[in-house]
């Protein structure tokens, strides 16, 4: 949709706000109205509520700016929506989120001022126009007046509306970056999401902030988070490519040497993703972020830092390691013709699906192996056993090994089709305890 045909007569948006924002969202501004109203504040839709309106994409994340008392304008609020209402006093804001699921930032309009470059800020209460110097990006730097006297008015102070004309990501100013670098992060996420281009300027700016060592100052812990946003992108392998063009990762990660492998890695596991949706009877159950966090590890050198460094659990770190120690093994065998499903099922056994993709991304193109997983995701890792060792014991056999040699074999008889109903199960089992009496395994 061409944004050059959202202008209205005298900058009023009150009719694209009609046309394009959901009942719910509408509902949700006509009460913010009357609070506004009955706390004679100015009220502004901000940020990306606002961007994506112009560019007709859909955002059901409402975020409001109040000149005056958020916290007091957010309660008031709360009490005619009935939602779920959060409050964060250090920084005058609140977050409600509605009985339909629909998130409601309020924020009171503010200024930002940074002690030193990379810290974070200290804010204090201010006018809309500050709180709009303080934005990340000129296209997110508009806002919309909701009161009813100037309802719809566009507040547009750094020409952010041409630069969505244009589609260009540019910073609001030159010491941005320095303020805070993880912008950088997020300037690479909105051109891959937006299909928009860094501005010539802000691009230089970005270099000469991580040349600065500017990375130094920021915490791991802000690095991962902003990390984590990017993996849950659908461009992501480009985003990690802007970010090693600033070298950012490399100086964040030097523990992993070979970036192409990441790279290589990502769209490996993004095609396997896609490819189970397509064979498979069944969704996907995936975590995408322990998935490419498990990327990391597998290419890094050393993996032990890089898990710490991601702030893994034991059992995360366990599931990786693995991977690393048998990922060979376990390719070698898949990567036969004829395999039985329970030969299948024993060489995944206890598999999570994240390194089931990860096993597909990095034997692609070995065609025996893609076979026997695919048979294995739609016709193996879903056959359970109805009964337990509780039906075993029924039979007089105390509790032991044989319980497992003894579950074994009927799951071998399922799993290979040869029985498939609880009763068949139980058929199997008695014939099996029986002939635990002619060997004279019985007690």
């Amino acid at each position: 949709m061409d944004i050059r045909d959202n202008h209205h007569q005298n900058g009023n948006y009150a009719e694209l706000i009609k046309e394009r924002l959901p009942d719910d969202i509408i509902e949700i501004i006509h009460f913010s109205q009357t609070v506004a109203s009955e706390l004679c504040c100015r009220l502004f839709l901000v940020g990306g509520i606002v961007r994506d309106l112009f560019l007709g994409i859909q955002n059901y994340d409402v975020d409001f700016v109040v000149e005056g008392d958020g916290i007091i304008f957010a309660e008031k609020l709360n009490r005619i929506i009935g939602g779920n209402i959060t409050i964060y006093e250090k920084f005058n804001t609140a977050n409600i989120v509605t009985k339909k699921g629909i998130e409601i930032d309020i924020a009171t309009a503010r200024r930002e001022t940074y002690k030193s470059p990379a810290a974070l800020p200290q804010v204090e209460k201010s006018s809309i126009e500050c709180d709009l110097s303080r934005r990340d990006f000129t296209i997110n730097a508009l806002a919309i007046s909701l009161n009813d006297n100037t309802y719809g008015e566009l507040l547009d102070y750094f020409y952010g509306k041409k630069d969505l004309i244009d589609r260009k990501i540019k910073i609001l100013h030159d010491a941005s970056f320095i303020e805070d670098p993880l912008r950088i992060f997020r300037a690479i996420r909105f051109k891959h999401r937006l299909n928009f281009e860094i501005e010539e300027n802000t691009w230089d700016l970005a270099k000469r902030a991580v040349e600065s060592g500017i990375f130094n100052n920021i915490t791991i812990e802000r690095v991962i988070e902003e990390l984590y946003y990017i993996f849950k992108e659908d461009n992501n392998v480009a985003m990690l490519q802007d970010l090693n063009k600033l070298n950012i990762l490399k100086k964040i990660f030097p523990e992993i040497n070979s970036w192409n492998s990441v790279y290589y890695l990502f769209k490996k596991c993004n095609e396997s993703i896609e490819w189970f949706c397509r064979i498979g009877e069944r969704e996907l159950n995936i975590d995408k972020i322990f998935l490419y966090v498990m990327i990391f590890c597998y290419v890094a050198d050393d993996k032990y830092t890089i898990c710490k460094k991601f702030g893994l659990s034991k059992v995360q770190i366990e599931t990786i390691r693995n991977i690393c120690l048998y990922e060979n093994h376990i390719i070698k065998e898949l990567n036969k013709r004829n395999l039985t499903a329970y030969e299948i099922a024993i060489i995944l056994k206890g598999i999570h699906n994240e390194e089931l993709v990860l096993l597909t991304a990095i034997s692609y193109n070995k065609k025996e192996v893609k076979t026997n997983i695919k048979k294995y995701f739609n016709n193996v890792k879903q056959v359970k056993l109805c009964i337990t060792g509780k039906d075993i014991k029924e039979y007089g056999i105390k509790p032991g090994p044989l319980y497992k040699t003894i579950l074994d074999k009927i799951y071998k008889e399922k799993v290979n089709g040869n029985i498939h109903t609880k009763e068949e199960e139980l058929e199997l089992l008695k014939v099996l305890t029986e002939k635990s009496r002619e060997d004279e395994l019985f007690v």
